[in-house]
């Protein structure tokens, strides 16, 4: 497993590099993260937020290539110390409406080849919500006393397994 890198940073950019202009997809509000991701030095960007229903850890995800397009979105959901439990996702398109549902596992390929991708928690973390943005509450006040609360190492694993699982 590569060593992953990652700090708070902005969300006008990420480690110096503005956010590419062209980007379509809805950008998520509060503290990212960034992870390094492979050889090819692209990069995930993470965003802590909270489900509105269920003790739960969404990590919003965004891989951009080394020359600044966009790879993929996605939303990682940690719930109950259990990555990937009880988890579906919705698959979104450009202008952020659902075309598809299904287990997590199934859309990875997919995902890696550009689709947007938004994961919400299912029954173990309450119900899945019928508004997508709605899954993840946006305020930066919310996901930063999240963040105070959540444990590092809880966080540390759950990123080792996000990278591993979108290699």
């Amino acid at each position: 497993m590569k060593k992953i890198v990652f700090g708070v940073v902005s969300c006008v950019s990420l480690l110096g590099v503005a956010f590419p202009a062209s980007a379509q997809v809805p950008q998520p509000t509060g503290n990212w993260v960034s992870v390094t991701k492979g050889d090819d030095n692209s990069l995930f960007q993470l965003d802590r937020g909270i489900t509105r229903k269920g003790p739960a850890v969404g990590f919003w995800m965004q891989n951009w290539k080394p020359d600044g397009t966009r790879h993929a979105w996605y939303v990682v959901a940690h719930c109950q110390n259990k990555l990937y439990q009880n988890v579906k996702t919705l698959r979104l398109n450009t202008s952020g409406q659902v075309v598809a549902s299904s287990d997590i596992k199934s859309n990875i390929t997919q995902a890696r080849y550009g689709y947007s991708m938004m994961t919400v928690i299912d029954t173990a973390c309450g119900n899945v919500a019928s508004d997508p943005n709605a899954a993840i509450v946006q305020t930066q006040l919310e996901m930063l006393q999240r963040a105070r609360e959540t444990n590092a190492e809880m966080i540390n694993n759950a990123f080792n397994a996000a990278v591993e699982m979108f290699k």
